[in-house]
This record gives C-alpha cells, structure tokens and sequence, in this order.
C-alpha cells in the first residue's frame, strides 16, 4: 500500500515539471515574439521617420515619393528619370529631419535641343562655341528660374602709330631777360609702332593687350632758358664766372659809374691790346680797367644792357671826356644803326676779375 502511494506521488510530480517546464518554454517564446515585434515596429516607424517625403512633378504629372536621398541628382537616379534636350528642374530641399516639404519639379524640352542664341537663356544643357563665355558653371545644379547670361568673346590684333612725348629741360640764363623764356632746342615728340590684341565681350573692348613696340623715331628733348638778366643783353659772351642775381652780378671787384659811347669798326681793325674784335669786346681807360679784364655793363634806367665783355681796346676819349667805356657793336655796314642808337648812356661798369682774359 506504501509502495503504492509512493509510485504515484513519484508519477504526480514528474507531471507538474513538465508542465512547468513547458509554460516556461511558451513564456520566453512570447516574450522573444513580443521583443522582435517591437523591433520592428521601431525600425519600421523609425525608417518612415527619417526618409523623406519628396513630391514630383514631371512635365505637368504630380506624385509623392519617399525616399532616404537628399540630393536631386540622387533621387532622379533612384527613380529612373533622366533629362535630355534642354530639359531642366528645380529642385527644393525642404527643412528638418525628415524634410517636408521637398519638392522637384521637371520642365521637359520636347525634343528641342538646338542651342539658344538669345543673349540670355535658360540653364540646361546648352552647347558653346569656342567664343562664348556663360555666367555661371554649367556642372552646377540648374534650378527654375534661373538664367545665365552668354557672352561671345573674340580677339582682334591691330598696329597703332603712336607719338612719343618729349622731355623738358630748363636751365637759367644770362642771355634772356627776366619773367621769360627763351627756346634753344624746339622739342619733337617720336614716333612708335605698337601692334596690340583687343578682347572683344559683346562687341565692346574690355580689355588691350601690347604685343610688341617698336620705336620708329626717337624723341628730341626741349631745351629752355630762363631769364636772369633786366632785358636780353646785347653782348652774347658766356662766362660761367658771372651770376646774376635780379640783373646784376653778385660777385665782382669793383663798379665804376658814369657814361658810355659805342662804336664799330671795319672788317680789318684790331684792337689796342691785339685781343679779337668781337661783339662783347669794349675800350677802355686801362690804367682804371686793366685790359683782359672781365666786365659787366648795364644801363643805369635798366632798360638795355650790353652785357659780358672784355676790356680789349682803348681811344682817343679817354684823354678829354669822363666816358668810362665805349661798347663794340659790330661791323660797321651791319651795326652802324645800333651804335648811334645807343648813343651816351649812363652806364655801371661791374668789374668782375681784372686781366685774366
């Protein structure tokens, strides 16, 4: 009877574990179908969430797509569509995660696909010559609306004969009067040859290029004398020693004042001293102005003035008349008018060095 009890005691428990045992099995089995379900429910709402929703229209026919792409290139890729001719899109990203909103709209050509030759043209594909130059890249994305301006570019070489400006120079003189300008060497402008190349944008210079220059003739420089002296002296001598200032020497020995007289001579005079008889050369009393001496005379009114000269001569004045010096004019046949016009004029004699000349 024990025995009895026992075995189905043992029997009754090896029941209640597998029981056990198999709600556990059905548990966990429940438990897996419920987790891997809310996997995907996560990765399903998840990948709705994050893909895009795109409206298309093309040529007039509108849809909507959903899409994980985020470029227009990339969705007309994904969805098989190409364009061709001068066909074209915009194209509108949208915002935030998940963009709304987005939107790529394609206008189609038709089967045109000759270039435009306006001026400005929609963007698309659109074939240059070798001149024409477009405002923007053409590898860029081309959105509706959107113009790009073409402009024919061309290159023209011509030759220009062109003058060359001259320089001028300006030194004083004693030989011209003071406020005035004398000329000594007219100024030439030159002469070059100047082969150029021209950029051309419209049928307007933008831009010129030099090639080569060549110079045909060389510029003369202009030479100008400033005056130094009251009135422009009759005497052309030049002696570097003398400076004026305001007309008359800065430096010398010594001034003699009084009258003057002029003279000419023959072709075959000398003079007392045997020095040349030149204009510039003047008689004088050498035992008060040694002969050889360096002078420079002036009217005392300011108005003439003989000028640089050299104490060369003498004559009979100087024996009965308190002139201090007579002028040398020149040649009688050409200057005989000259010595009577200057007839007796109050003169001061600067005596710049005595006998070195």
């Amino acid at each position: 009877m024990l025995n009895l009890t026992a075995a189905l005691f043992t029997s009754g428990g090896g029941k209640i574990r597998k029981v056990k045992n198999a709600l556990q099995h059905r548990t966990a089995v429940s438990l897996l179908s419920i987790f891997t379900t809310c996997i995907v429910i996560f990765l399903m709402t998840g990948a709705l969430y994050f893909r895009n929703e795109v409206t298309i229209t093309d040529d007039g026919n509108t849809y909507k797509i959903f899409t994980t792409q985020t470029t227009a290139e990339d969705i007309l890729r994904e969805q098989g569509l190409s364009l061709t001719g001068l066909d074209y899109y915009s194209f509108n990203e949208g915002t935030g995660t998940g963009r709304a909103n987005m939107s790529l709209e394609i206008t189609r050509s038709h089967g045109e696909t000759e270039t435009a030759t306006n001026d400005i043209r929609p963007l698309g594909r659109i074939e240059l010559s070798e001149k024409e130059v477009i405002s923007v890249n053409l590898s860029s994305v081309a959105y509706l609306g959107i113009e790009a301006a073409v402009s024919v570019t061309s290159y023209a070489e011509r030759v220009e004969i062109n003058s060359i400006p001259f320089d001028t120079i300006s030194e004083p003189s004693n030989h011209v009067a003071i406020g005035t300008t004398k000329v000594v060497v007219e100024g030439v402008e030159g002469i070059e040859r100047v082969s150029v190349v021209d950029t051309i944008k419209d049928g307007e210079v933008i831009a010129t290029e030099i090639i080569t220059r060549e110079v045909l003739s060389q510029p003369v420089t202009e030479e100008l004398q400033t005056g130094l002296a009251f009135s422009e002296p009759y005497s052309k001598r030049e002696f570097p020693e003398i400076e004026l200032v305001d007309g008359v020497p800065v430096n010398y020995e010594f001034m003699l004042s009084g009258k003057s007289t002029a003279y000419t001579a023959g072709p075959t005079c000398q003079t007392a001293s045997g020095r040349p008889l030149v204009v510039g050369s003047v008689a004088v009393d050498p035992k008060k102005i040694p002969y050889g001496s360096l002078v420079y005379i002036v009217t005392q009114c300011g108005e003439i003035v003989y000028g640089a000269a050299v104490a060369s001569d003498t004559g009979g004045f100087i024996h009965n008349t308190d002139v201090i010096v007579d002028v040398y004019m020149g040649l009688t046949d050409d200057n005989l008018t000259h010595a009577i016009n200057w007839g007796l004029r109050q003169v001061d004699v600067y005596v710049i060095s005595t006998g070195i000349y």
